[in-house]
């Protein structure tokens, strides 16, 4: 397993907002703003981090710097909504054995996906969706 470090001091603290900054709670939170707005695929890195807010280590400092190195070189992947409404439905479609198939109906509207715990816990797996 990864060994643990201690918060950081207040020396380390401040050593650590001039290399990466600002202040962690400041780094966080541009980055939570983005999430929130449009990059959901990041909630649970950033819910992860945000548990070092107040007690925060280089690695979770480290840990910001990747998200944020991810945001800069994936900078078009970001969940766009369209002008007009959301109507009619897609169709997904398997063939297992011509001419069987199964084929389900996927509605265009908004549909969001939480699996908080990435699957951690198996004997209660189970993801929410729309």
């Amino acid at each position: 397993s990864g060994s643990e470090q201690l918060p950081a001091t207040e020396d380390e603290l401040k050593l650590l907002e001039q290399r990466y900054g600002d202040s962690y709670g400041a780094i966080l939170g541009e980055i939570m703003h983005v999430e929130v707005c449009s990059r959901f695929e990041l909630s649970y890195s950033i819910r992860r981090l945000a548990q070092f807010t107040h007690g925060p280590t280089e690695a979770a400092f480290a840990g910001l710097y990747r998200v944020l190195r991810f945001l800069a070189t994936h900078p078009h992947r970001p969940v766009m909504y369209p002008r007009r409404a959301f109507e009619g439905f897609d169709e997904f479609r398997v063939d297992f054995d011509p001419p069987k198939y199964k084929s389900i109906q996927i509605p265009r509207t908004p549909c969001t996906i939480a699996d908080s715990d990435h699957a951690r816990d198996t004997l209660r797996r189970k993801s929410h969706h729309c």
